[in-house]
């Protein structure tokens, strides 16, 4: 089987990963000059660091166990999370522990009751293991109905704040609650701090394992690749139309397709799609 896959991130690579190791030829097209995607790296000082932060929670047990199978499982690092929250009271800032029940309890920006509520309510999201009846509501309204206003003041609007921005109030209660079982849920011994995972390598390093181990398998990866578009001809939509290293475009047929970028770069490259599928897609605003 022939697989053309759209995306040199994570997910495009792993794909690629598990169809060459079964046997198939897959093909990734990324249009960056560098493959990672939102986990990709850049050289500093003799090493590297993540454009952007990440880390693994216990619970991310399949990336876990594909670190281990390209050989990196010496290297990947359960450490103890250190969080901090900055509060300045107008008296001077300061930045209060953050990590664990006890750290809550000591909290004194919030009342006694305020913080019992908090801790609560944690509780409440860790052990609820059906999302949808968050899906209809926001975080800010969910959490200012249980925890009030001034637990939602101190802590919850400066981290979302801080996360996405103007578009603060409009999150579904549905991060919050799948954040709170992630992280809960890492903690050692269900009271102590998170244990996350970090390759101590770099995230980059397992990138360019991936990469190495597709083109030994037999597949392909190419980087400052463009996918024009999808293409269909009167059935499943198997070829695309790519540009490599800036040469004039090209037609490459496969059995299957595989695209991984988000919504609304997807819907400019496919080829039409069912009004409901299209209008799913394009109802969501993307950060």
């Amino acid at each position: 089987m022939r697989v053309g896959i759209i995306g040199g991130g994570v997910a495009g690579l792993a794909a690629a990963y598990e169809l060459t190791k079964q046997g198939h030829f897959a093909e990734v097209f990324e249009q960056a000059d560098f493959l990672g995607g939102q986990a990709s790296t850049f050289d500093v000082a003799g090493g590297r660091l993540e454009r952007g932060y990440h880390h693994l929670f216990t619970s991310d047990t399949d990336i876990a166990d594909l670190i281990d199978e390209l050989g990196l499982g010496d290297k990947l690092g359960w450490l103890e999370s250190s969080v901090g929250l900055y509060l300045d009271s107008g008296d001077g800032g300061k930045v209060w522990d953050f990590a664990t029940p006890k750290d809550l309890l000591r909290f004194k920006p919030l009342s006694f009751l305020s913080r019992l509520k908090v801790g609560f309510w944690t509780l409440v999201l860790k052990n609820t293991g059906n999302y949808r009846k968050f899906e209809n509501i926001t975080a800010r309204d969910w959490l200012l109905k249980r925890m009030g206003q001034r637990a939602y003041d101190v802590i919850w609007e400066p981290l979302l704040r801080g996360k996405f921005g103007e578009y603060y109030d409009r999150i579904s209660m549905t991060w919050i609650w799948g954040k709170m079982r992630l992280r809960v849920g890492s903690r050692k011994n269900g009271g102590g701090r998170e244990q996350l995972g970090y390759p101590m390598g770099s995230f980059g390093e397992v990138i360019d394992f991936l990469a190495k181990d597709i083109v030994t398998q037999g597949g392909a990866v190419h980087t400052s690749a463009t996918v024009a578009r999808i293409v269909s001809e009167d059935g499943p939509a198997t070829s695309l139309d790519v540009q490599l290293d800036g040469s004039t475009n090209e037609r490459r047929d496969y059995d299957a397709v595989i695209a991984t970028t988000p919504s609304y770069v997807f819907t400019r490259l496919a080829p039409p799609l069912p009004a409901a599928y299209q209008a799913k897609l394009d109802g969501i605003e993307y950060l």
